[in-house]
């Protein structure tokens, strides 16, 4: 078996955004957000350990990845919901653990696209670097996320939560003037969702075994974490 290479902390540059949402360069934690970081955390935690107990199975070849996959975006939200709040250190940690746990089991490895080279697209990664979207925009048309309706013409209140949903303003129509980097954006999970590796660095750390398209191995889920990073 050839061995794989292993690109460790490498320097990169931001390729890409998450999608993008409404107006706000900052936020402050509220309780619907710690409701709803709460809620993510148990199910991504969920999801994950039942990848694990789907592994046995010879009916399902590759869904316990998968899923665990999955989770993993599903804990990385949490993580982004529950920023600020006192929960924050807790679903850090279980997003750590759960990319361990992962890593462990199914094995990572760089995003490569013939044309556009590396990049990294673990949420696990992704979420240690504090950093989201913003938009500056001027909104046209709204509804409610609730009912649908016109804002204006309904009597959900934006912030609360009905039933197991955070009521929130939906714009469909919009003039976008301008995106920017933020720290806290006000939609939690308005994040970037790829970084893009660079190719020397590559070159120099995996020495003359690195041939360009051949699958690189990340670790970085078995190092030992040195924290978030505020980006900006």
């Amino acid at each position: 078996m050839i061995p794989v290479p292993t690109a460790r902390d490498t320097t990169a540059h931001i390729s890409g955004v998450a999608v993008l949402y409404g107006p706000g360069t900052f936020r402050t934690t509220r309780n619907a957000d710690v409701q709803k970081g709460q809620g993510k955390l148990q199910e991504g935690s969920r999801t994950v350990q039942e990848a694990i107990e789907l592994l046995d199975s010879v009916h399902l070849p590759g869904e316990p990845e998968r899923r665990a996959r999955n989770g993993l975006g599903i804990l990385r939200s949490a993580v982004d919901w529950l920023e600020d709040s006192d929960h924050f250190d807790h679903a850090h940690k279980v997003l750590d653990d759960a990319g361990r746990l992962v890593r462990t089991t199914f094995g990572c490895k760089l995003t490569f696209e013939p044309g556009k080279g590396y990049s990294q697209t673990c949420p696990v990664a992704l979420a240690h670097n504090r950093v989201g979207n913003s938009t500056g925009s001027i909104i046209e048309e709204s509804e409610c996320s609730i009912c649908q309706e016109d804002p204006e013409d309904c009597d959900h209140i934006a912030g609360q939560v009905y039933g197991d949903e955070v009521c929130g303003r939906v714009t469909t129509k919009a003039d976008l003037l301008e995106v920017s980097l933020v720290s806290r954006p006000k939609q939690p999970d308005a994040r970037i969702d790829s970084v893009s590796i660079i190719r020397d660095e590559l070159e120099r750390e995996l020495g003359s075994e690195f041939r360009y398209g051949m699958p690189v191995s990340c670790d970085k889920c078995l190092q030992e974490c040195n924290g978030m990073v505020d980006a900006l």
